[in-house]
């Protein structure tokens, strides 16, 4: 029950969230605990597991990248990191995560495999798709944090496990490296 919708022009990167948790039972409410936020330079969103999303914004240490690419750096040492701070010893989330570093966006799915979509554009949880679909045919005159409201707010009028109030995020990164 979420949607976190992703933009890059390949040098910064917004990330926007809604604020739906469901309580197992098919009961949905808002809260106010941040679904995208900040952590150095990455920005991440989540779905899924509420308390891993607060593991993540509150206890997690991303390690430093060093000399490695970024993408062998985001299945190896990142993932791990992850794993290690969720207590996983299984391999599995309970959430997906969309990543947003130095101009572009990663999605870590609940197996931990790393994805980097081509494009501008990513997504994850069950309103995503509908969130991807609206950002990909929004008007390129509007803002990117404005095409990412609109994204959710056509995500929130087609599925029930989507809500506001809407956050976003953006983050530059001062060094670029692909």
């Amino acid at each position: 029950m979420t949607a976190i919708v992703g933009y890059t022009n390949g040098e910064t990167v917004w990330i926007g969230a809604d604020s739906a948790i469901s309580d197992g039972g098919g009961g949905v409410t808002s809260s106010q605990d941040p679904k995208v936020f900040q952590i150095d330079d990455y920005l991440v969103g989540y779905s899924g597991d509420v308390r891993a999303g607060q593991a993540l914004h509150y206890e997690w240490e991303i390690p430093r990248r060093g000399h490695i690419g970024l993408m062998k750096f985001m299945c190896s040492k990142f993932v791990r990191s992850l794993e290690a701070c969720l207590g996983g010893g299984d391999s599995k989330l309970q959430a997906e995560i969309l990543v947003g570093i130095r101009g572009r966006l990663f999605i870590v799915s609940s197996d931990l495999a790393v994805v980097e979509e081509y494009g501008q554009v990513a997504a994850v949880g069950s309103g995503g798709d509908l969130a991807l679909g609206s950002l990909l045919t929004s008007p390129a005159k509007l803002s990117p944090g404005r095409r990412l409201i609109k994204a959710l707010e056509v995500a929130a009028s087609h599925s029930q496990g989507v809500r506001p109030p809407w956050r976003s995020e953006e983050h530059t990164s001062e060094l670029q490296s692909h």
